[in-house]
């Protein structure tokens, strides 16, 4: 990998999770939840939760499955992050590993279907568990990057330095 893919995927990581919550379930006290954050159905924890497997939100459409295939629903999550219109999305898993599922850009949350397991939904502003994995990587280029920058500045300070070079002759 590249320093500048490194770079690349370590300031969007970095922007990414600044810009949003990253927490995936927060337990409150209030009967409401912050936004972005909703109830389960039937469920009497109150807890407060991002996303939901087995669940597809129907209608409200930004932009429809077909028009924006994603490989999971972290890149689902992703496509709604990117897009200012959308607040929720959709997820239809493929029916065969390697392949594409869709994804459905929604305006906001409304029309649940439940316990239907070929779906996920939740909010735009939603860390999803694999999302720790991503952070994972920005920190590991970041390393990376700051070794190069190292070995480039003692490359620039022994080998380029006028007065060193003098100094050697």
């Amino acid at each position: 990998m590249t320093v500048y893919k490194c770079l690349l995927i370590y300031f969007v990581s970095l922007h990414l999770c600044i810009t949003s919550l990253c927490v995936r379930t927060k337990y409150i006290a209030r009967s409401d939840c912050p936004k972005g954050f909703f109830h389960l159905f039937n469920d009497t924890t109150k807890a407060c939760v991002c996303f939901e497997d087995n669940t597809a939100y129907f209608g409200n459409n930004h932009r429809f499955g077909a028009e924006n295939p994603q490989f999971d629903r972290l890149g689902c999550q992703r496509s709604c992050e990117s897009h200012p219109e959308c607040k929720y999305w959709t997820f239809s898993k493929p029916s065969e590993a390697g392949e594409e599922g869709l994804c459905y850009l929604k305006t906001k949350r409304g029309n649940m279907k439940y316990n239907l397991t070929d779906y996920v939904s939740g909010s735009k502003k939603c860390r999803l568990p694999e999302w720790q994995g991503q952070i994972l990587l920005a920190i590991i280029c970041n390393l990376y990057i700051l070794q190069h920058l190292v070995l480039l500045i003692i490359h620039w300070v022994i080998l380029e330095d006028p007065l060193l070079t003098a100094r050697k002759l």
